[in-house]
Parts: C-alpha cells; sequence; structure tokens
C-alpha cells in the first residue's frame, strides 16, 4: 500500500513541476470565460420602430453611486441641491440614460405600463453593454415631493426604494426619433 501511495505522490508532484514549468493553469479549465469583457458586437444608432429585447434598469438621482461621473450637482437654494443630467438637464424630471451613439439625446422611447420618456442622461454600464450588443436604458426615477409634502428627505429615500426595486426586466420598446430643431 505504501507503494502505491508513493507512486501516486510522485505522479502528482511531477504534473504540478510539468505546469509550473509549462505556464499551464487550471483557471483555464476551472472559470467560465469573462464575456463581459470581450465585446460581442457594438450596437450602431437605432432607427424608429420597435426594439424587442431591451433591458431597461432604474436609478434615482440623488444616489451617489447610481450618479457616477456623469452627473454632478449644482448648488440651488440652501439645503436642496438640485440635480443635473449629463447634457445640463434637470435631473428632478423622470427620464432615460442610455448609450448616445445608440439611442442619441432626445430620442424618445416608450416603455409599456411605463410611459414615454426622452433620453437625456448617459451611463458607464449602458455604454459597455452597448459595446457588448446589448440594449440597455436606465431609467431615472426622482422624488415624488407631493406624495411627501415638507419631506424631501423621506421622497428621495423612497425614489431610491422605487430604482431599487424596479429590478432589471426586459420589455419590448417603440423608438422615436428626436425632434429636430
Amino acid at each position: 500500500m505504501k507503494k502505491l501511495f508513493d507512486a501516486i505522490l510522485i505522479i502528482a508532484f511531477s504534473i504540478i513541476v510539468l505546469a509550473h514549468y509549462t505556464g499551464f493553469s487550471w483557471d483555464s479549465i476551472l472559470r467560465a470565460p469573462d464575456v463581459s469583457l470581450s465585446p460581442t458586437k457594438k450596437l450602431s444608432q437605432v432607427t424608429p420602430g420597435i426594439i424587442p429585447d431591451v433591458l431597461v434598469t432604474a436609478y434615482d438621482p440623488y444616489d451617489k453611486i447610481c450618479v457616477g461621473p456623469y452627473a454632478h450637482e449644482v448648488p440651488f437654494l440652501p439645503p436642496s441641491p438640485c440635480w443635473v443630467t449629463s447634457n445640463g438637464a434637470d435631473a428632478e424630471t423622470p427620464g432615460l440614460a442610455a448609450d448616445l451613439s445608440v439611442f442619441p439625446l432626445g430620442t424618445k422611447v416608450s416603455l409599456p405600463g411605463l410611459g414615454t420618456f426622452v433620453v437625456d442622461d448617459t451611463g458607464e454600464q449602458v455604454q459597455l453593454d452597448a459595446a457588448n450588443g446589448i440594449y440597455h436604458l436606465d431609467l431615472r426615477m426622482p422624488a415624488d415631493y407631493k406624495k411627501f409634502p415638507g419631506a424631501p428627505k423621506k421622497a428621495r429615500e423612497m425614489a431610491h426604494v422605487r430604482a431599487t426595486d424596479f429590478g432589471a426586466p426586459r420589455m419590448v420598446i417603440e423608438v422615436e426619433p428626436p425632434d429636430e430643431r
């Protein structure tokens, strides 16, 4: 029995040494490839009409994590800041963030059961998804101050809860081109 154990030990050690010197990696066998790092197809600008499979997520404009480097706060009347989208629009109105090379600023998008929104913002994740061939829109859900009169902080907290609870459904959307000016 000891000879069998010694033989297995020698074979295992030989495999480890051989793998080390040949650059073999178990990661290439044990792990699935990370498809998010390998672009499949970059989306081109959409044309008016129906798009059948669009990932729709939501964000609130008050969360620093959601806002990221594409939007910023502008001092307004203290203590209330006014949030601004990447193109300078008021972020306290509903709107959409998208990859602007796919959905140009001003594109109107109808989301079933939610209404029609205008693309007026962008974000890192929607751009990454577009680079990987995924249509992705991020719906901005601002606070509903009418539901919480005199409690703006509570209204903003509820906007965050609504955005978080929205999830990431896939939808069939209708796209209209931006207005020509």
